[in-house]
């Protein structure tokens, strides 16, 4: 995918990366990407905390895991909306807990993990989603407590989930994290810096990781959805809306990205997230990963290059 406008130097994508999830372009719905897959069936009977759980990504990978079998703890800032998206898993209320958080809050996430453990008594994993876009326009002229008020969103929310989870899984020597990143992380988003900035971070943030929990048996990944139809690209009118002037250049990229085809289909992107978790990805911990790698081939890859 290459970046918004007006930055000629943005590269493109890589090409030639399979679709293993949906080969077929199926499912743009957050409901319809929530039926159960036979490759997670490992997901059974795990637990999997999900921040930003009521948003239209994590509510299609909170119901993938639920149907899944996994147990799902949701985690959000606004109560109603997590609680209408537990509701909406289609499962039995005893597989779910909906648990309101603040990741501005240095506590929030550490409330969670607590009220994790005493409803289920492990947590297996755990996905970072929940991020801000931030303020847009050009960095010098932006509010300063507005830009770092992405950083401690999307960068600071993901130590403080990693904290709040990593004593219990290097405890137990088994555990996975997703982090949610996006491509805006590995080149330059020009009116965007805050959230190019701070997806960055998480990537080399996930990078340190994965080599600190090697001995511990925890796997780390950096995942880029893609560009989804839901959030942003669902209405690129009311995201300009929204954010002002500055927004129109990346509105009119993503009613272009929609027309030519560059969304990523929603079952693909949550399919692929959910494989992560797994284990079928374990030697690739660490790495940027896209909703469209082949994962199965890159590990295969990896194995053979460690031998």
């Amino acid at each position: 995918m290459s970046g918004p406008p007006g930055d000629p130097l943005s590269p493109v994508a890589p090409a030639g990366r399979a679709d293993p999830a949906d080969p077929a372009g199926e499912g743009d719905s957050a409901d319809q990407a929530g039926s159960a897959d036979p490759r997670l069936a490992g997901l059974t009977g795990s637990t999997v905390v999900v921040t930003g759980a009521a948003g239209g990504f994590g509510r299609a990978v909170s119901r993938a895991l639920a149907q899944a079998g996994a147990r799902v703890v949701l985690t959000g800032r606004d109560p109603d909306a997590l609680d209408r998206a537990a509701a909406g898993l289609g499962v039995p209320a005893d597989r779910v807990l909906a648990v309101p958080g603040d990741l501005t809050d240095p506590a929030a996430m550490d409330r969670v993990a607590a009220a994790a453990l005493r409803r289920f008594g492990r947590v297996d994993a755990l996905v970072n989603n929940a991020a801000v876009f931030g303020p847009l326009g050009p960095t010098w002229t932006l509010d300063e407590r507005s830009w770092w008020h992405a950083m401690e969103v999307n960068l600071r929310g993901v130590l403080r989930g990693c904290r709040a989870v990593l004593p219990h899984m290097t405890a137990h020597r088994a555990g996975r994290i997703v982090n949610v990143v996006s491509s805006a992380g590995r080149t330059r988003w020009p009116l965007a810096s805050a959230y190019s900035v701070s997806k960055a971070a998480v990537i080399t943030l996930t990078e340190n990781l994965a080599v600190e929990l090697r001995r511990h048996a925890v796997s780390v990944f950096a995942y880029h959805p893609g560009l989804l139809d839901v959030g942003m690209a669902e209405d690129p009118h009311r995201f300009a809306e929204r954010h002002g002037p500055a927004a129109r250049a990346i509105a009119a990229w993503l009613r272009d990205q929609a027309d030519s085809g560059g969304l990523t289909p929603l079952r693909t992107a949550v399919t692929t997230l959910a494989l992560l978790l797994t284990g079928a990805a374990d030697p690739l911990s660490g790495q940027y990963l896209t909703a469209r790698d082949a994962l199965a081939a890159l590990a295969c890859s990896r194995k053979a290059d460690a031998r």
